[in-house]
C-alpha cells in the first residue's frame, strides 16, 4: 500500500514539472507567427512601392517646352529670297526628364515654304523627347523680294559742296542745314576734312554728322561703300554684303576722341578708292526728302519714315553706279 502512494506521488510531482515547463515564455530571438507575417506583409509593400517608383520614372507623359515661344508661337523669321537660313536653328525645347541636348527640334510641317518664293509662311516645328513625348510651335516665315538696283539718278537732288560744307557752325557742321545731298570729290573732301577740323572741338577735331546717308564711289560712280544711319546703323559694302556692328563710327558726339558718321572716314576712303572718287552725303534737315530717297533706293524699297533694322533691307546694290544727270 506505501509503496501505491510513493508511485502515485512520483507521479504528480513529474505531471507539475511537466505543466510548468510547458508555461514558460517562448524564446524572445524566435519571432512569433504574428510577427513574422507582420514583417513579411511590410517587405512586400516595400517592394510594390520600389516598383511603382521606377513606373512612374518610366512613364515619362510630359512633352518638351519651347523656350521662347508665346502661347505656342515662335518668335518669327524674315529674310531676302534665295537666302536659305536654318529655320530651326537655336530654338531650345526644355524637358522634364530629357537633358536640352537630346530633345529632337525638328520641321515637323513646312506650309509651303520656299525660300526663293517672296512670301509669307507658317511652318511648324516639333519637339520630341526620348520617351517620344511631342510638343508643336509655329514659325511665321516671311520671304522678301530682292530689288536689284543698278543706276540711281540724282538729277535735281544734289548740291556741289563748295569750299566750306565741311565748316563748323553753331548749328552744325554746314552741309547739315541743307535737304540737299551734298557731293565732293575725295580730293576735295580730304582738304576741307583737314582744313575745318581744329574747329570742331565739341566732337574730337570730326565734323559731326549723327544721322543720315554716306555713299562713297569710285571715279567712275560705282558705288564702294554706304553709311545709313536711321535708328540702326548700317554699312554695304561694295559686293552688297551689309553689317550693324563692328565699324567705329557712329551716331554719338564723343568730344574727346571725336564720334558720328565722319568718324575714321579718311581711313576707310584710302582703303575703298585709293585712285580718287566721291562722296555723296546729307543730313536729315526739314522734310528728310534727299535722306529718305536714299535710303529707299539704296536699302529698303518700301521705306518712308522713321528708324530701319537690318531685316527691312531688300535691295543689292552690288555693282551700283550713281549718276548726277
Amino acid at each position: 500500500m506505501l509503496k501505491k502512494m510513493i508511485i502515485s506521488v512520483l507521479i504528480l510531482a513529474l505531471c507539475f514539472a511537466f505543466v510548468s515547463c510547458d508555461s514558460q515564455p517562448a524564446d524572445q530571438s524566435t519571432p512569433s507567427t504574428n510577427e513574422s507575417t507582420k514583417e513579411e506583409s511590410q517587405a512586400e509593400e516595400n517592394n510594390n512601392q520600389t516598383e511603382e517608383s521606377k513606373n512612374d520614372i518610366v512613364k515619362d507623359t510630359i512633352p518638351p517646352a519651347f523656350i521662347d515661344a508665346n502661347d505656342g508661337v515662335l518668335p518669327a523669321v524674315t529674310h531676302n529670297a534665295g537666302e536659305q537660313p536654318d529655320l530651326i536653328s537655336g530654338i531650345i525645347a526644355r524637358d522634364n526628364i530629357t537633358p536640352d541636348e537630346e530633345v529632337v527640334i525638328s520641321v515637323s510641317d513646312d506650309g509651303g515654304y520656299d525660300a526663293s518664293v517672296p512670301g509669307t509662311y507658317t511652318v511648324t516645328v516639333a519637339a520630341k523627347d526620348t520617351a517620344g513625348n511631342v510638343s508643336t510651335a509655329i514659325i511665321t516665315v516671311t520671304v522678301k523680294e530682292i530689288v536689284t538696283a543698278k543706276y540711281l539718278s540724282l538729277k535735281n537732288i544734289y548740291t556741289l559742296g563748295g569750299e566750306d560744307a565741311l565748316s563748323y557752325t553753331t548749328s552744325g557742321t554746314k552741309f547739315r542745314t541743307a535737304d540737299s545731298i551734298c557731293v565732293l570729290d575725295k580730293e576735295t573732301f580730304v582738304s576741307q576734312y583737314n582744313t575745318y577740323s581744329p574747329d570742331h572741338t565739341n566732337n574730337g577735331g570730326v565734323p559731326f554728322f549723327p544721322n543720315g546717308v554716306i555713299i562713297i564711289t569710285d571715279k567712275d560712280y560705282v558705288v564702294k561703300q554706304v553709311r545709313i544711319a536711321a535708328g540702326e546703323l548700317i554699312q554695304i559694302e561694295e559686293d552688297g554684303s551689309v553689317k550693324n556692328s563692328g565699324f567705329s563710327w557712329t551716331n554719338a558726339i564723343d568730344a574727346s576722341s571725336g564720334g558720328g558718321m565722319f568718324k575714321d572716314i579718311l581711313t576707310d576712303i584710302e582703303k575703298v578708292i585709293p585712285d580718287g572718287g566721291y562722296l555723296f552725303f546729307v543730313g536729315n534737315p526739314g522734310e528728310q526728302t534727299c535722306r529718305i530717297f536714299l535710303i529707299k533706293n539704296l536699302f529698303c524699297s518700301s521705306y518712308e519714315s522713321g528708324p530701319i533694322t537690318l531685316d527691312m533691307k531688300n535691295i543689292d546694290i552690288s555693282g551700283l553706279v550713281i549718276s548726277l544727270d
